[in-house]
């Protein structure tokens, strides 16, 4: 099924194939850390939008990351901005809470990202 890829390091947003098992969510929220290692996923979260039941599926421990291994985004859903750390997948969700095709395309993605910390943040928040 269709889903969205979204990657904070490479600042780049492009659309997957999720074969519907949760496991390789880990897999591709898994990214190179700053000394080279592989960083993998143990805990996923959904932050749910607005969208016509997609959902952003992040790193659930992704804000304990050393601050080298973390890599923002922000991203804005009409008026609010949601600041999320790391890869994250968006994939689509039906009535029952079975995974389905994302309705978000990589233009709309996009199109609502601005990438790292805005300047206005403090990095003692963070």
């Amino acid at each position: 099924m269709r889903a969205i890829l979204i990657d904070p390091k490479a600042k780049q947003v492009m659309q997957i194939d999720y074969n519907g098992d949760y496991k390789t969510i880990y897999e591709h929220l898994s990214f190179q850390n700053a000394e080279g290692m592989t960083h993998k996923p143990r805990a996923f979260d959904v932050v749910r939008t607005p969208t016509e039941g997609d959902g952003i599926y992040v790193d659930d421990e992704g804000l304990y990351a050393p601050a080298e291994d973390k890599h923002w985004y922000n991203i804005k859903y009409n008026d609010q901005d949601m600041m999320l750390v790391n890869r994250s997948l968006v994939i689509g969700c039906d009535d029952e809470g079975n995974s389905t095709d994302c309705v978000s395309t990589v233009e709309d993605i996009k199109q609502r990202i601005k990438w790292g910390i805005p300047a206005s943040w403090s990095m003692a928040s963070v």
